[in-house]
């Protein structure tokens, strides 16, 4: 097993900074993005930051084939170095591999409880040629090289696993539980072993934001995270926690956290909230900040935000963020859903 893992870790090589993210699941719903019409959503069509330096762009619009069930409980898209990517559904269609052009190219059907198989697949994230998928049924990592070929796992965990970064031979952990045995572990496949982290240097074992998606964000050697109940963001570097920041203006929510090319992206729900979550004229907001957590754009979207846990957001690679956009196509009860491309761009110098 650790040879193995060695193994893949010399191989993908690339730059850390180049990690996407991807999200986890807990037992909630995932936050939609109610869209008017289909024709709300413009291939083209940016949104300025309050600054002036940055906007928000709709670039692409993903049907993902004819299979309208991967749309419905999609949890996670993953992007290898080859242009396909994966989506990981929470129920019935497990993990599924996809062209550029959003046309499927195979499901990965290996259900089960032995080696190499999955029983709960619910987190993706892609390291170089290499996506690494959190298996929560059989609590163990499962390797997959970009064209949807499985190369390797690793088991022996006794946790649920919410999030996790991996990179170099390492694997940060948010392990779920009660709030008493929640913590970061961090996984070194050099010395084969699993420490709590930040266990000596001080990095917060618990409290972490209890969302659906997303609570983590970087790389195993320099990352972020939200804290549980409050809008304040920190930062671990080497370990060691270096800044902490508050994320937030008036009426607003934090969702979740990414980390796109050169700067991270904090998703918060924006508009008249309360103890039940958001309720008249909620939408998106982004904050865009530097990898120090200084503050440099505020960008608010007019997508409307229809319920209080978790976040549309299933994944991010390079500039881009993706999430799942429903709109009604003949009536109230007739619902799509696409996966749109955001491209978040700097508009000054």
């Amino acid at each position: 097993m650790l040879w193995l893992f060695l193994f893949i870790s010399f191989c993908i090589g690339g730059s850390v900074d180049s990690l996407p993210d991807a999200l986890n699941l807990r037992q909630h719903a995932i936050v939609r993005a109610r869209i008017r019409s289909a024709d709300s959503i413009r291939v083209g069509t940016a949104y300025p930051g309050k600054a002036g330096l940055y906007a928000v762009r709709i670039s692409r619009r993903y049907r993902l084939g004819e299979r309208k069930v991967i749309m419905s409980d999609v949890a996670s898209v993953a992007f290898p170095g080859n242009g396909n990517f994966f989506a990981v559904a929470r129920q019935v269609s497990g993990i599924v591999l996809y062209d550029t052009t959003g046309r499927q190219v195979r499901a990965i059907s290996r259900w089960g409880s032995r080696r190499l198989e999955y029983d709960r697949p619910q987190i993706a994230r892609a390291y170089g040629d290499t996506v690494a998928v959190w298996d929560g049924g059989n609590l163990k990592y499962l390797y997959f090289d970009g064209d949807g070929e499985v190369i390797g796992e690793i088991s022996g965990f006794t946790w649920e696993t919410v999030d996790f970064l991996f990179g170099k031979g390492r694997i940060v952990g948010y392990r779920a539980g009660d709030i008493q045995e929640e913590f970061l572990y961090d996984y070194d496949a050099v010395k084969d072993r699993i420490m709590l982290s930040g266990e000596r240097d001080g990095v917060h074992r618990a409290g972490l934001e209890r969302k659906d998606q997303h609570v983590l964000a970087g790389n195993p050697d320099r990352y972020v995270y939200l804290l549980s109940g409050s809008c304040r963001l920190r930062l671990v570097e080497r370990g060691k926690v270096s800044r902490e920041v508050d994320v937030c203006r008036a009426n607003s929510s934090p969702l979740s956290v990414h980390h796109l090319e050169n700067h991270f992206i904090v998703v918060l729900i924006a508009g008249r909230i309360t103890a039940g979550g958001p309720v008249e004229a909620s939408h998106l907001r982004m904050e865009v900040l530097d990898h120090s957590l200084r503050p440099l754009d505020t960008i608010d979207l007019p997508i409307e935000v229809s319920a209080s846990i978790g976040t549309h957001v299933v994944g991010s690679h390079g500039p881009h963020l993706y999430f799942i956009a429903e709109y009604s196509t003949a009536g109230p009860s007739t619902i799509e859903r696409e996966m749109i491309e955001l491209a978040v761009e700097r508009t000054a110098k």
